[in-house]
């Protein structure tokens, strides 16, 4: 799953909302290097995931929004723990989108998750075809503003999100490595706390190393849909943390 490919490789300048996967992902490395928390209570963990990713987005954003900033972020980031046992999120991101043009395009995002070749090259025909469709969404006449900013903010998230997890999963030094996973809660075993919509269907082909980092991505893909990009980071995280300790 190593590659050699450089961060650059995982940009798209001609996306306008490019910089959001890249908030995403310093969202999490700021995690990484301050978490406090490494036990395996499901609540204690999306505290200390929600603490630590909203003192981030503070200290980018000091006066953006005229309300007690902390605890925007904070509940934010706690959108991205969304439980989805009984809700669909891909139902989620078209009921917030608004032409039956944009869903389309939406779909096809979702489809090219299964187009994909389980191989050596799979990051980069992901990146390839990701970046493809965008451009798509970007010269699409019909597209309105809003739809354009969810639709390029969830694939720049996605775009990202890959190369950081692939960067996480080959580093023994990473956050994911270090919680113990002798003694699992039950909570974290039975509840269906993450993307396993996508887990056990869309991608129960790839190899298990690609599940891991499909998974990661789509879920704060998803994320974003609720709390923006500490909310995406924020489900990133804990989608790691989960498959983790129940694999």
């Amino acid at each position: 799953m190593k590659n050699s490919y450089s961060l650059s490789y995982y940009e798209n300048p001609n996306n306008p909302y490019d910089d959001v996967g890249q908030i995403h992902n310093d969202c999490i490395e700021y995690y990484n290097a301050n978490r406090t928390y490494l036990g395996n209570n499901l609540d204690s963990l999306k505290f200390d995931i929600a603490d630590v990713t909203s003192d981030y987005m503070v200290t980018i954003n000091p006066e953006n929004i005229q309300v007690d900033i902390k605890d925007y972020y904070f509940n934010e980031a706690y959108k991205g723990f969304t439980d989805f046992s009984d809700y669909n999120p891909q139902q989620r991101v078209t009921d917030v989108l608004e032409s039956s043009e944009s869903q389309t395009l939406f779909n096809e995002l979702v489809t090219i998750f299964g187009n994909v070749e389980d191989s050596d090259e799979f990051l980069q025909q992901l990146i390839d075809d990701i970046i493809v469709w965008e451009d798509e969404v970007i010269s699409s006449p019909n597209i309105s503003l809003n739809d354009q900013k969810v639709l390029l903010s969830i694939s720049s998230i996605l775009r990202h999100s890959g190369f950081l997890w692939n960067q996480h999963y080959n580093d023994p030094d990473s956050f994911i490595h270090d919680w113990n996973a002798n003694n699992i809660p039950l909570e974290l075993k039975d509840k269906k706390v993450v993307m396993c919509w996508f887990w056990d269907d869309a991608i129960e082909w790839l190899s298990k190393n690609y599940q891991e980092l499909t998974a990661c991505a789509v879920s704060d893909g998803m994320g974003f849909v609720y709390g923006g990009p500490v909310g995406g980071a924020s489900a990133s995280i804990f989608t790691a943390v989960y498959i983790y300790l129940t694999n």
